[in-house]
């Protein structure tokens, strides 16, 4: 393998793992004072856009999902939001239907420009 193709190939590569993380969608989370459809659909870790009912806004970085608040990290100050504050919740997911068009837009673009690349071009050798 020469080194042109080697570089394309790598560089491909790292194009298509950079976007395997690229789409993501907020979803929302039905909210209850008490909780249990989030502690069931938020995970440690999940990043979430929680809207409280005194009109703030918080994106947190999930830390605890406990029995009565939701508590975690938002611009490095540790916070808790208790369920029955809670007016709307959304927890972002890569979405995998975007995602999937996403890579396979790139792919079909990156080999439709080496066919015409070599098309255009007789002394460059083929993929």
């Amino acid at each position: 393998m020469n080194s042109r193709v080697r570089h394309f190939a790598c560089t491909t590569l790292i194009l298509l793992l950079s976007l395997c993380t690229a789409c993501t969608t907020m979803q929302p989370v039905t909210v209850g004072a008490m909780g249990s459809q989030i502690r069931s659909q938020v995970q440690t870790g999940d990043t979430v856009q929680v809207h409280t009912q005194d009109s703030r806004s918080e994106t947190l970085q999930v830390a605890t999902v406990g029995d009565t608040a939701l508590v975690g990290m938002a611009n490095g100050a540790r916070v808790e939001v208790p369920y029955q504050s809670i007016q709307r919740l959304e927890v972002r997911r890569v979405s995998s239907a975007k995602t999937a068009g996403l890579i396979i837009g790139v792919v079909a673009a990156i080999v439709l420009g080496t066919v015409a690349a070599s098309a255009h071009h007789p002394n460059v050798g083929h993929l």
